[in-house]
């Protein structure tokens, strides 16, 4: 009979040494948690509000540049920058890996333990539990989106994805891999069962889970199973929550500060990138710089500029020797827009409106995100009959709005099946070709790194 280790056990020494009092873990999975308050507290830490391995998920992307290019220096960025067939060696876990199943063994924690703790009400404790499924959903999200195919309904119920793992004791053997359709079929379960429970705002802590950024998380991952009418309902009704739903006004804000906390109204479901990948990571391509009118105040706000990535951004000189460095790479969790916001559900709402034919409710969607993104002298609504040129403009704003969070990749994915990616190359600075991402490729699905199947020999690496 085949036996697996616990993929939990390899992956939880990542984090466990650096626990704070409410993440101490004894041995067998069993916790020092014992009230309610603890476990409060234990989903209020910030290694949970974050999503691991951004910075790498960005690197994958069609708006990274890594120049000047060393070949005497590959790690984990550099592995992801090329689409390298494994982002580790066979000694570590990449961080996008083991980052989120230290987050879910942490919810599970509270899914399994929360109704044996002390004190606070039996409400209470269904809250905690629904914000542990809406967490423990989201992680599951990111994983399928990396280390699973892009949905197919044709093929998802045989194309393996991760292991889905529902159990805080970390002796519990590994599962096998799920397919693609399982860990959908589980997220979305998880998300629907998390509504009834979840407090219906979170405006005094975005961090924290709400009804409406359940709806939120249900948005997305429907949009990448290409079900865009549904994506659309959800986003819709994520917008519907107490206080309304605007999307953050950029003029006047300081350029080189992204302007998020936990308080700023255009966050829904709010996540950040670990401030632990670095400050000088993220460069962006300069031609994607270029597709941002010389207006948008998006590019003051989300880039730097000069050499090395510091001073102010000069749009006109960005030249492909420029570099231009991604602000939010390195400025902590705080300043990261990862989780889900405002302006994305407009987006997905404007989409399933472009690609329905439906040209004036999608540019109303359009507009009532850039009319925040241009000073008022600089700002034209755009206005067009063509469903094709609307759903560009759709696909476009999205890459201009969203460049940090690393959903640029998720949508190369989907783009893909649709035969709306072109070939990516990567040159060095001397105009050497580097790599190239071909249309249909295998590389837009990562490969289970070789660190978890030494310890589960058994376990199926996909091509």
């Amino acid at each position: 009979m085949k036996k697996y280790k616990s993929w939990p056990v390899l992956l939880l020494c990542f984090t466990l040494a650096a626990c704070n009092k409410y993440l101490d873990v004894a041995p067998k999975g069993k916790t020092t948690l014992n009230t309610v308050g603890d476990f409060d507290l234990w989903l209020s830490n910030q290694k949970l509000c974050e999503i691991s391995g951004i910075p790498q998920i960005c690197w994958l992307t069609d708006h990274a540049q890594k120049i000047p290019w060393q070949d005497a220096s590959i790690g984990e960025n550099e592995r992801a920058y090329l689409w390298m067939e494994q982002l580790t060696d066979a000694t570590t876990s990449p961080r996008m890996l083991s980052g989120a199943y230290n987050h879910i063994y942490y919810f599970n924690t509270v899914l399994e333990h929360i109704d044996a703790a002390s004190g606070g009400s039996e409400q209470q404790k269904k809250q905690l539990k629904a914000e542990a499924l809406l967490g423990r959903a989201n992680e599951y999200f990111y994983l399928v989106n990396l280390y699973g195919k892009p949905y197919d309904a044709a093929t998802a119920a045989k194309d393996l994805a991760i292991p889905f793992v529902s159990s805080s004791d970390i002796t519990t053997a590994t599962p096998p891999r799920a397919t693609v359709q399982e860990i959908y079929d589980h997220i979305i379960s998880d998300l629907n069962a998390a509504v009834t429970d979840l407090p219906q705002d979170n405006a005094s802590n975005r961090f924290r889970g709400s009804v409406h950024a359940a709806y939120s998380v249900l948005a997305r991952t429907y949009f990448y199973m290409r079900n865009y009418s549904e994506a659309a309902k959800y986003a819709a009704m994520a917008l519907q929550r107490p206080g309304g739903a605007s999307v953050t006004d950029y003029n006047g804000l300081i350029k080189g500060t992204f302007p998020r906390d936990t308080r700023i109204n255009e966050m829904i479901y709010a996540r950040g990138s670990d401030p632990e990948a670095g400050s000088m990571l993220g460069f962006a391509d300069s031609a994607f710089i270029k597709t941002y009118s010389p207006k948008d105040l998006r590019t003051g706000m989300f880039f730097y500029g000069g050499q090395y990535g510091f001073g102010d951004f000069d749009y006109e000189n960005v030249i492909p020797s420029t570099y231009v460095r991604f602000a939010a790479f390195g400025n902590g969790y705080y300043d990261s827009e990862v989780g889900t916001t405002v302006a994305e559900m407009k987006l997905m709402i404007a989409e399933n409106a472009a690609r329905n034919n439906l040209p004036d409710d999608a540019l109303q969607q359009l507009n009532e995100i850039r009319i925040k993104r241009f000073a008022p002298a600089d700002y034209q609504p755009l206005s067009s009959s063509s469903q094709e040129q609307v759903l560009d403009w759709v696909l476009r704003e999205r890459r201009h709005e969203m460049p940090l969070n690393g959903l640029r990749w998720f949508d190369m994915r989907r783009l893909d099946m649709e035969g709306r990616m072109a070939a990516v190359n990567r040159y060095d600075q001397f105009g050497k070709l580097l790599a190239t991402l071909p249309p249909k490729s295998p590389r837009y699905t990562l490969q289970i790194p070789l660190y978890a199947t030494i310890f589960n020999p058994y376990m199926p690496i996909t091509p």
